[in-house]
Parts: structure tokens; C-alpha cells; sequence
């Protein structure tokens, strides 16, 4: 850990000070974002649970597809015309119109949460994207290994602070009155992100983009962005899958929602104290010593053997380590090592198709966990989680295969 802070600081001093202001206004926003999703989404997902059950969760996913596609066109559509400023203060205003309206009217109008349910994992993905991409082309690729890690981390800091209010205090609070504290974490956020703005190394003058009516195009034509493209998709099928095992489970065990706002809280706080553990050693401890190939191949295997595991004793108490321990992977070792695939693009690519990749890709692989349960749930009741646990084991072959066709590439392999 300290051979690790020693050589962030030496890369650190190599930084000129508006290059080290950069990185700080970074982290910081990194913390807000991720420690504001740790508040409402446990909330969220309680009261979803209240007004639909668990059952509704395909059906959900589904929805995402459209909105989803709505969205990335929109931004991809508008991001050249009005710049990167304006299209996160528009994002930043509809996250907050949305949050503030559901506490609002959520007693009036219950069904409301089935929305905000949808844009909560939107949002969270495009907030990130958007400074992400900012990062990707402000901080060199040589510094990238050992500074993203870091800046993972922050975030999970965030994280662990931000689920301690629904986990110690849904019940006094109540779980809708959460959705309340993005007001002033989205607005801090926004004053953040335009002094990164400036700060960055595109200065106080406004990033040249190009109008790219291709984007969804562009990725099926590159087999490294396709590469990618799969490997998110691998990783999103296996997170919903695992998350409906755990919330079917959950529904069972606890009936009053605000306790289990709390209990998703406490899990989630769990998931934030293990991430924030791997970004800051884990992720470092990866690239330095097994490089970007073989840290991705890590990856799969790990979850291989919890889905094995899940699938031999399909326990509550199995399941909810194993979602504790792909969400664990996905927000450190899997977040660390998607981003430096993105190092060598272009900043169309780091922008653009990113966002296809890193938003629509990203939630739309729901879709087909929803297809997948549908037809579970049309065919069997009894074994059901039995069997999502053996899908998952075959997801898990599929995704250690394109890894490693990944980078037979040649553009692929120098980044190890």
C-alpha cells in the first residue's frame, strides 16, 4: 500500500499544478457521484419492490431498452452542437427534476417509481461517462495505471459514506425523503465538473467534436471496440441475473420496505467497503503484476467459480455473497481494466462510442437478462434460481473465450 502511494505521488509530481487541480477536481467529483447513488439506490430498489415485486424486474429492464437508446441518441446528437458544459448541466438538471419529483408525488402517485427505477441506472452511467471521457483525454496513457485506481477509489469512499444514511437511517427517515439529497450533491457536482472543465487539457476553450451520426455503426466496424462492446455485455448478463437471484430472495425475507431499505444499505455498504479495498490495492497489485491480458482474464474465472458455487448450494446466504462479489469486481477490478482499454482511441471514440458502450451497452444487456428470466419463469418456478446459476456458468465460458480473442489483436495487446 505504501510502495503504491509512493509511486502516485512520484507520477503526481510529474504533473504540472493545473494537470494536479485536475486530478483533485476528479476525485472529488468521483466521490460525489458514486456516494449520491449510494443513497437513493437502495431506496429506489426497495420501493420498487413495494409498489411491483420482483416479478416486474424483466419487465423493467425491457423499458430500459428504448429510453436508453433515447437517451445515448440525444446526447451523441447534441454533444457536438452544444458542447460538453451544457450537455452536463442538462443531465445534471434532469437527474435532479427527476429524484425531487419522485419524493414529491411517490404518495399521490406510487407507480412513479417505475421511472425512476429505470433512469437511476441510466444516469448513474452517463454522469460517469461524462467525466470519465474528460479524464481519459487529459491524463497520458504512460500515468494512467497507476492514477486510475485511484480515482476509483474516491469513488469508493463516496460510496461507503454515502450508503451509511440508508443503511442506519431508511426508518427515521423514510426511504422516498433520500431521493432528496441529490439536490445538493448534483449541484456541488456540476461546480466541480466545470472547474475540472477548465482545468483540463482542454482549457476554458470548448472541445472540438466531430458530428458522429455513426457511433453505433463505428463500433461494429472496429473488432477492439467490439471486443469491448462484449465484455461489458458478458459482465451486465451476469450482474442482472445475480441481482434478480438476490432480490427474489429478499422479497421473501423481509416484508416492511424501509427495513429493507436498510438491509439493501447495509449490503450495499458492504459491496463499497470491499471495492474501495480492491481499487486502491487490488486494481494497482493487477496491473503492475499480471498486466491488462491476464488481469482480464482473472476476471471471469473468479465469477465462473461463484456462479459454480451458487449452483451446487442455492442459499440465501450464497447468493448474497454472490452479489456482493460480482458488483464488488464490476465497480473495481472490471471498472479498472474496461477504462484502460479506452486509452488508445481517438477523442471521437472516447466520447462518442464510449458512450454507447459504457450507457446503452451498458443497461440494454438487461434486456436480455429479461428475456432470459421470462422465459425461466414461463418454464419452471421450483428450480428457477438453480437454473439462472447455470446460465450463468455458461456466460462465464463465453466471456473467458472472447478475452482472449480480444487480445490476439494487435492493437489490444500492447497495451499489456
Amino acid at each position: 500500500m505504501l510502495n503504491r502511494l509512493d509511486i502516485i505521488k512520484s507520477e503526481l509530481r510529474s504533473f504540472s499544478p493545473k494537470e494536479k487541480i485536475f486530478v483533485f477536481l476528479s476525485m472529488l467529483s468521483v466521490f460525489l457521484i458514486a456516494g449520491e447513488y449510494s443513497i437513493t439506490r437502495p431506496a429506489s430498489n426497495s420501493i420498487f419492490i413495494s409498489v411491483f415485486s420482483t416479478k416486474y424486474f424483466p419487465y423493467v429492464w425491457l423499458f430500459t431498452v428504448p429510453i436508453n437508446l433515447f437517451i445515448i441518441s440525444l446526447y451523441n446528437r447534441f454533444l457536438p452542437r452544444l458542447g460538453c458544459k451544457k450537455v452536463f448541466f442538462t443531465a445534471v438538471a434532469t437527474v435532479i427534476l427527476v429524484n425531487s419529483t419522485t419524493a414529491l408525488f411517490h404518495s399521490h402517485c406510487p407507480q412513479i417509481i417505475f421511472f425512476q427505477f429505470i433512469f437511476k441506472d441510466i444516469y448513474i452511467l452517463l454522469m460517469f461517462k461524462q467525466l470519465w471521457s474528460l479524464i481519459h483525454c487529459t491524463i497520458p496513457k504512460e500515468k494512467a495505471k497507476y492514477l486510475y485506481g485511484a480515482i476509483f477509489g474516491m469513488g469508493g469512499i463516496g460510496s461507503i459514506i454515502g450508503s451509511f444514511l440508508p443503511s442506519f437511517f431508511a426508518v427515521h427517515i423514510g426511504s422516498t425523503n433520500l431521493f432528496y439529497a441529490t439536490i445538493p450533491i448534483y449541484l456541488l457536482i456540476f461546480v466541480l465538473y466545470l472547474l475540472a472543465y477548465n482545468k483540463s487539457c482542454y482549457g476554458a476553450q470548448e472541445l472540438d467534436l466531430p458530428l458522429d451520426k455513426k457511433a453505433f455503426k463505428s463500433i461494429f466496424q472496429s473488432k477492439y471496440l467490439k471486443g469491448i462492446l462484449f465484455l461489458v455485455v458478458f459482465m451486465q448478463i451476469s450482474i442482472a441475473l445475480t441481482d434478480f437471484q438476490f432480490n427474489s430472495f429478499i422479497e421473501r425475507k423481509i416484508q416492511d420496505q424501509d427495513l429493507r431499505t436498510e438491509f439493501c444499505g447495509k449490503v450495499v455498504g458492504l459491496i463499497n467497503i470491499l471495492t474501495f479495498t480492491f481499487q486502491f490495492i487490488g486494481g494497482f497489485m493487477l496491473t503492475r503484476f499480471l498486466g491488462v491480458r491476464r488481469s482480464h482474464l482473472l476476471i471471469p474465472f473468479i465469477l465462473l467459480g461463484n456462479s459454480l458455487f451458487s449452483l451446487i448450494s442455492p442459499s440465501f446466504s450464497v447468493i448474497s455473497y454472490s452479489l456482493v462479489s460480482i458488483k464488488t469486481v464490476d465497480y473495481s477490478l472490471f471498472g479498472i481494466m474496461r477504462e484502460l482499454l479506452y486509452t488508445p482511441l481517438n477523442a471521437s471514440e472516447k466520447f462518442q462510442a464510449k458512450a454507447v458502450i459504457d450507457v446503452f451497452a451498458y443497461r440494454t444487456s438487461k434486456a436480455i437478462a429479461s428475456f432470459i428470466v421470462i422465459a425461466l419463469q414461463a418454464f419452471t418456478i421450483t428450480y428457477l434460481v438453480s437454473y439462472v446459476s447455470l446460465i450463468l456458468v455458461f456466460l462465464c465460458i463465453l466471456w473467458i473465450v472472447t478475452v482472449s480473442r480480444l487480445f490476439q489483436l494487435e492493437k489490444a495487446a500492447s497495451l499489456d
